[in-house]
Protein backbone atom coordinates (compact mmCIF):
# COMPACT_ATOMS: atom_id res chain seq x y z
CA UNK A 1 0.00 0.00 0.00
CA UNK A 2 1.08 3.60 -0.20
CA UNK A 3 2.10 5.87 2.40
CA UNK A 4 1.38 9.16 3.10
CA UNK A 5 3.80 11.72 3.94
CA UNK A 6 3.34 10.83 7.75
CA UNK A 7 3.40 7.62 8.01
CA UNK A 8 6.88 7.61 5.85
CA UNK A 9 7.95 10.20 8.70
CA UNK A 10 7.14 7.61 10.87
CA UNK A 11 9.01 5.28 8.98
CA UNK A 12 12.34 7.24 8.60
CA UNK A 13 11.78 7.26 12.83
CA UNK A 14 13.12 3.75 12.35
CA UNK A 15 16.19 4.00 10.79
CA UNK A 16 19.13 4.48 12.31
CA UNK A 17 19.56 7.88 10.74
CA UNK A 18 17.02 10.16 11.70
CA UNK A 19 18.72 11.75 14.71
CA UNK A 20 20.85 13.04 12.09
CA UNK A 21 17.90 14.68 10.30
CA UNK A 22 16.18 17.97 10.89
CA UNK A 23 12.80 17.99 10.88
CA UNK A 24 12.73 19.82 7.55
CA UNK A 25 15.19 17.17 6.10
CA UNK A 26 12.42 13.93 7.54
CA UNK A 27 9.09 16.14 5.52
CA UNK A 28 11.74 16.43 2.47
CA UNK A 29 12.48 12.79 2.28
CA UNK A 30 9.29 11.52 3.18
CA UNK A 31 7.71 13.91 0.29
CA UNK A 32 10.13 12.59 -2.23
CA UNK A 33 9.91 9.03 -0.98
CA UNK A 34 6.29 8.98 -1.55
CA UNK A 35 6.66 11.23 -4.67
CA UNK A 36 8.88 8.61 -6.90
CA UNK A 37 7.99 5.74 -4.53
CA UNK A 38 11.48 4.95 -2.76
CA UNK A 39 12.67 3.62 0.42
CA UNK A 40 14.93 5.01 2.71
CA UNK A 41 15.07 2.89 4.65
CA UNK A 42 16.00 0.23 2.11
CA UNK A 43 19.50 2.81 1.32
CA UNK A 44 17.18 4.22 -1.82
CA UNK A 45 17.29 7.30 -1.11
CA UNK A 46 19.25 10.33 0.53
CA UNK A 47 19.30 13.97 1.97
CA UNK A 48 22.36 15.89 1.92
CA UNK A 49 22.23 19.63 3.08
CA UNK A 50 18.60 19.81 2.24
CA UNK A 51 18.52 18.22 -0.99
CA UNK A 52 17.26 14.77 -1.75
CA UNK A 53 19.23 12.30 -4.12
CA UNK A 54 19.09 9.03 -5.48
CA UNK A 55 21.40 5.93 -4.74
CA UNK A 56 22.42 3.28 -7.26
CA UNK A 57 20.19 0.75 -5.42
CA UNK A 58 16.67 3.16 -6.28
CA UNK A 59 17.30 3.17 -9.48
CA UNK A 60 18.48 -0.12 -10.17
CA UNK A 61 14.98 -0.89 -8.61
CA UNK A 62 12.76 1.73 -10.33
CA UNK A 63 14.05 1.05 -13.72
CA UNK A 64 13.27 -2.69 -13.07
CA UNK A 65 10.12 -2.24 -12.35
CA UNK A 66 9.47 -0.55 -15.59
CA UNK A 67 10.14 -4.14 -16.80
CA UNK A 68 11.68 -2.40 -19.60
CA UNK A 69 14.97 -2.77 -18.81
CA UNK A 70 17.03 -5.30 -21.38
CA UNK A 71 20.31 -5.78 -19.64
CA UNK A 72 23.44 -4.01 -17.96
CA UNK A 73 26.73 -4.81 -19.75
CA UNK A 74 29.31 -6.27 -18.03
CA UNK A 75 31.82 -2.41 -17.15
CA UNK A 76 35.24 -2.15 -18.06
CA UNK A 77 38.06 0.19 -17.81
CA UNK A 78 38.46 2.87 -19.97
CA UNK A 79 41.70 1.87 -22.76
CA UNK A 80 44.49 3.83 -22.72
CA UNK A 81 43.30 5.72 -25.73
CA UNK A 82 40.44 6.93 -24.01
CA UNK A 83 41.86 8.12 -21.01
CA UNK A 84 44.58 9.48 -23.12
CA UNK A 85 42.15 11.46 -25.36
CA UNK A 86 40.08 13.03 -21.95
CA UNK A 87 42.88 13.89 -20.39
CA UNK A 88 42.88 11.04 -17.43
CA UNK A 89 45.68 11.27 -15.62
CA UNK A 90 47.36 8.63 -13.48
CA UNK A 91 45.91 7.08 -10.67
CA UNK A 92 42.35 8.12 -11.52
CA UNK A 93 39.77 5.39 -11.91
CA UNK A 94 37.72 5.63 -15.16
CA UNK A 95 35.16 3.36 -16.09
CA UNK A 96 32.12 2.55 -18.60
CA UNK A 97 28.59 1.01 -18.61
CA UNK A 98 26.31 -0.03 -21.02
CA UNK A 99 22.67 -0.28 -20.61
CA UNK A 100 19.54 -1.33 -23.12
CA UNK A 101 16.03 -0.50 -22.81
CA UNK A 102 13.42 -2.62 -24.61
CA UNK A 103 12.43 -0.46 -27.70
CA UNK A 104 15.21 1.43 -28.33
CA UNK A 105 17.97 1.24 -30.64
CA UNK A 106 20.60 2.39 -29.09
CA UNK A 107 22.60 1.30 -26.03
CA UNK A 108 22.71 4.24 -22.92
CA UNK A 109 26.42 4.54 -21.53
CA UNK A 110 27.16 6.17 -18.61
CA UNK A 111 31.07 6.65 -17.44
CA UNK A 112 32.03 6.38 -13.81
CA UNK A 113 35.39 7.83 -12.28
CA UNK A 114 37.07 8.31 -9.08
CA UNK A 115 39.83 10.90 -8.95
CA UNK A 116 43.05 10.15 -6.71
CA UNK A 117 42.47 12.38 -4.63
CA UNK A 118 38.65 10.80 -3.25
CA UNK A 119 40.81 7.98 -2.56
CA UNK A 120 43.45 9.86 -0.24
CA UNK A 121 42.47 9.34 3.94
CA UNK A 122 41.31 12.93 5.02
CA UNK A 123 43.32 14.67 6.74
CA UNK A 124 43.79 13.20 10.96
CA UNK A 125 41.36 9.79 9.76
CA UNK A 126 41.88 6.36 9.38
CA UNK A 127 43.34 4.91 6.28
CA UNK A 128 41.34 2.07 4.30
CA UNK A 129 38.10 2.26 6.07
CA UNK A 130 35.86 3.89 3.97
CA UNK A 131 34.32 2.89 0.65
CA UNK A 132 35.99 4.42 -1.78
CA UNK A 133 39.48 3.83 0.04
CA UNK A 134 38.73 0.09 -0.03
CA UNK A 135 37.43 -0.50 -3.83
CA UNK A 136 37.83 2.60 -5.73
CA UNK A 137 36.83 0.96 -8.82
CA UNK A 138 33.42 -0.54 -7.83
CA UNK A 139 32.55 3.28 -6.63
CA UNK A 140 33.98 4.34 -10.56
CA UNK A 141 31.08 1.09 -11.81
CA UNK A 142 28.27 2.24 -9.51
CA UNK A 143 28.99 5.76 -10.71
CA UNK A 144 29.10 5.02 -14.15
CA UNK A 145 25.83 2.67 -14.24
CA UNK A 146 23.84 5.32 -12.14
CA UNK A 147 24.47 7.63 -15.01
CA UNK A 148 23.64 4.88 -17.77
CA UNK A 149 19.83 3.77 -15.90
CA UNK A 150 19.72 7.91 -15.47
CA UNK A 151 19.94 8.55 -19.03
CA UNK A 152 18.09 5.57 -19.63
CA UNK A 153 15.15 5.48 -16.86
CA UNK A 154 15.14 9.44 -16.20
CA UNK A 155 14.37 10.69 -13.10
CA UNK A 156 14.88 14.39 -11.99
CA UNK A 157 16.86 13.39 -9.06
CA UNK A 158 20.88 13.58 -8.56
CA UNK A 159 22.54 10.98 -7.78
CA UNK A 160 24.40 9.84 -4.68
CA UNK A 161 26.83 8.44 -6.24
CA UNK A 162 28.22 11.39 -7.95
CA UNK A 163 30.33 13.85 -5.89
CA UNK A 164 29.51 16.79 -7.95
CA UNK A 165 25.92 16.27 -7.83
CA UNK A 166 26.40 16.72 -3.81
CA UNK A 167 28.28 19.66 -3.85
CA UNK A 168 31.70 17.95 -2.59
CA UNK A 169 34.38 18.05 -5.60
CA UNK A 170 37.24 17.15 -5.01
CA UNK A 171 38.94 19.11 -8.34
CA UNK A 172 37.06 20.80 -11.28
CA UNK A 173 34.69 19.24 -12.84
CA UNK A 174 36.06 18.79 -16.60
CA UNK A 175 33.97 20.64 -19.00
CA UNK A 176 33.80 20.13 -22.51
CA UNK A 177 35.36 16.76 -23.16
CA UNK A 178 37.07 15.75 -26.65
CA UNK A 179 34.51 12.89 -28.61
CA UNK A 180 35.38 9.31 -27.84
CA UNK A 181 38.02 7.72 -29.48
CA UNK A 182 35.84 5.81 -32.56
CA UNK A 183 36.74 1.97 -32.31
CA UNK A 184 36.23 0.33 -35.73
CA UNK A 185 34.80 -2.84 -36.55
CA UNK A 186 37.19 -5.12 -38.75
CA UNK A 187 35.85 -5.23 -42.49
CA UNK A 188 33.09 -7.86 -42.66
CA UNK A 189 32.58 -7.77 -38.83
CA UNK A 190 28.90 -7.10 -37.78
CA UNK A 191 27.91 -3.90 -35.77
CA UNK A 192 28.50 -4.65 -32.47
CA UNK A 193 25.74 -4.15 -29.47
CA UNK A 194 25.40 -0.36 -28.82
CA UNK A 195 27.51 0.39 -31.37
CA UNK A 196 24.72 3.63 -31.75
CA UNK A 197 25.66 4.49 -28.54
CA UNK A 198 26.76 7.94 -28.63
CA UNK A 199 23.41 9.16 -28.30
CA UNK A 200 23.81 7.59 -24.52
CA UNK A 201 26.70 8.98 -23.86
CA UNK A 202 27.06 10.54 -20.32
CA UNK A 203 30.18 11.33 -18.07
CA UNK A 204 30.01 10.80 -14.69
CA UNK A 205 33.00 13.08 -13.18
Amino acid sequence: ATLTVGEMEKRIEQARFPQQLTPQDKRLLATVAVSYGFDPLMGELMVYQGRPFVTIDGRRRKANETGELDGVGDPRPATQEERVAWGIPEGDHLFRVEIWRKGCGHSFVGWGRVRRAEVASPAGGKAGFRPIEVDPQGMAIKRAEAQALRRGFFLPLPSWESPEEIGESVAPVAEALPPAPEVQPSAGAPPLRGQLSTYGEVAAW
